[in-house]
């Protein structure tokens, strides 16, 4: 048929034209249209129409009233020999979220009721990522609207193509990690965000909850520097992302603005972030000292430009911790990159051993072997480490030399502190400590004058959150008889029975024979002498 009539097609509820017409002063004015939209006309506007089929209408108006297209067709549609009649036309989306709403054709002069569209409920096709289209260099700022090539349209869902479906503003890529689970250690958080619209200059986000719940504090209060982050596995992120933000509002890019008191770091956008593209940054924080879980880091933004909107936010959401990377450090496990989880600190090994069990005795070498879990930082919380219930020896209290060995590497000597009454040594290591790596700690006390049995004792680590450990006695052989550090063999204490014994006693004849001259030999050996074993031989010679 010829068509003589209009078309109408309504229902797009918070879209906005732009318009190259030309308005006197008294037509404009500027109002809120739905869903918070702004229209700076209130009349109807000529709106282009794009496409293979656009030349067969006419007319084309946009009526921000009705939220409708009116054209008038001047071309053949319809009909047994009809194909489809393919056009578009170009809308900004409002700004907030909202479904694809109820959108209807009709038709007048050949009238034709009104009726629901179909909509395409297929995802669309994503964009590619393709930010350097000049070698070397990273123009995505260079893009002013948002569904460019610069990668606005990722990670497409069904219905995502059904007309004014608008998604809320959101960091679609949010993911944190760190480098370090050890306590007081510098921890090197790395996050990358891809947004779904376009952060022009001046905006801010915030990431919080970088708590460390035991109150220490993380960084001073004031700028953080930025490094450079890691490529995002999923698309390009640019060469120095560090560029985009500032401490300040129109400041020097580099850095972020660290506040302790509530454990955020504000990003001043100083270059635009345009959507769909990733930026990966990093910055150090020093851990809390005692043991964590993960932390719920959190993610907003505000003072956002969105369409002809100013003052919109990115609503503030938890950040997609990194569950994959396995950390170099000690005992690593899947799940220890989790931002900001700190390791419980653990004595993984202790043992001790003593050189003599004889009493008195000026140089027993007693000798300590400790792992842990995590290393031993001296410039960030001063570990000491003390041995206690090394009783009843006779060295005076005072300062104590130490000799301090990682396997493998030569050994220093630092002065600890001896109590003589409490049997307590307290030093502290000469280095920073290796997470896994045996240490032998020994030094030199004076045996009790008489025989004791093996005191308990326990070794603790200050400084960080460590639990005292039972300290496990490794037995020593002497004279064939096996001792425990600190046991004394010798005379008795205080009305005790001696636990002084013969450890050789033999006896033996020459001849059985009736009459015959014989000598016997005997043999004893005793463990109440000095550092030897005491040896004593006694011969009898008999007539008969």
């Amino acid at each position: 048929m010829q068509c003589i009539t209009n078309i109408t097609i309504s229902g797009f509820d918070g879209a906005y034209i732009q318009s190259n017409e030309v308005s006197t002063l008294d037509e404009v004015r500027v109002r809120t249209g739905v869903n918070r939209t702004l229209m700076d006309h209130a009349f109807l506007r000529v709106l282009p129409l794009l496409g293979h089929n656009a030349s067969i209408f006419s007319n084309v108006t946009w009526s921000p009233e009705r939220s409708s297209v009116r054209m008038r067709c001047t071309g053949e549609m319809g009909g047994d020999n009809a194909t489809d009649v393919i056009f578009s036309f170009v809308v900004t989306n409002p700004v907030e979220a909202q479904p694809s709403p109820l959108i209807e054709i009709e038709a007048d002069g050949i009238p034709i009721s009104r009726t629901r569209m179909v909509k395409d409920n297929q995802p669309p096709s994503n964009s590619l990522y393709d930010h350097a289209i000049t070698l070397g260099l990273w123009n995505d700022s260079s893009v002013s609207w948002v569904g460019s090539p610069n990668g606005a349209l990722f990670n497409a869902t069904y219905r995502d193509a059904e007309p004014l479906r608008v998604h809320t503003p959101a960091f679609v890529v949010k993911t944190i990690g760190q480098s370090s689970p050890y306590p007081g250690a510098n921890n090197t958080i790395g996050i990358t965000i891809s947004p779904n619209i376009d952060l022009d200059v001046g905006s801010v986000i915030a990431i919080s909850m970088l708590n460390n719940l035991d109150g220490t504090e993380a960084a001073s209060t004031g700028p953080i520097s930025l490094s450079d982050g890691d490529t995002h596995t999923n698309g390009k992120s640019t060469a120095d992302d560090t560029r985009y933000f500032a401490a300040s509002t129109g400041g020097m890019s580099g850095s972020g603005l660290w506040d302790q008191d509530e454990s955020v770091v504000s990003l001043f956008v100083v270059s635009k972030l345009t959507a769909g593209s990733f930026y990966s940054f990093k910055f150090v924080l020093k851990n809390a000292l005692c043991t964590q879980p993960p932390q719920p880091v959190c993610i907003r933004a505000r003072n956002l430009d969105v369409g002809y909107v100013s003052g919109v936010v990115i609503p503030r959401r938890t950040m997609e911790h990194d569950v994959k990377t396995l950390l170099s450090v000690y005992d690593a496990a899947v799940g220890d990159a989790a931002p900001l989880l700190v390791y419980q600190p653990r004595i993984v090994v202790s043992t001790m051993i003593h050189s003599t069990p004889w009493p008195s005795f000026l140089n027993n070498t007693v000798t300590v072997t400790f792992v842990t879990n995590v290393p031993l930082l001296r410039s960030s919380f001063a570990p000491k480490i003390t041995l206690s219930n090394l009783v009843q020896t006779m060295t005076s209290s005072g300062l104590l030399s130490v000799t301090i060995q990682k396997e493998g590497s030569a050994s220093s000597v630092v002065s600890g502190t001896w109590d003589q009454g409490l049997g307590q040594l307290t030093f502290a290591p000469s280095d920073d400590t290796t997470p896994g790596a045996n240490y032998t700690v020994s030094f030199f006390l004076t045996n009790r004058h008489c025989q004791q049995n093996a005191p308990a004792t326990t070794i603790n680590i200050s400084g960080v959150c460590f639990a005292g450990k039972p300290v496990e006695p490794l037995v020593a052989s002497h004279c064939n008889m096996d001792t425990q550090p600190l046991q004394v063999l010798g005379g008795p204490c205080d009305g005790q029975s001696s636990s002084a014994i013969f450890t050789l006693k033999n006896i033996s004849q020459s001849t059985p024979y009736p009459g015959d001259t014989k000598k016997e030999g005997k043999h004893a050996h005793a463990n109440t002498h000095t550092n030897t074993c005491t040896y004593t031989q006694a011969h009898t010679h008999t007539n008969t």
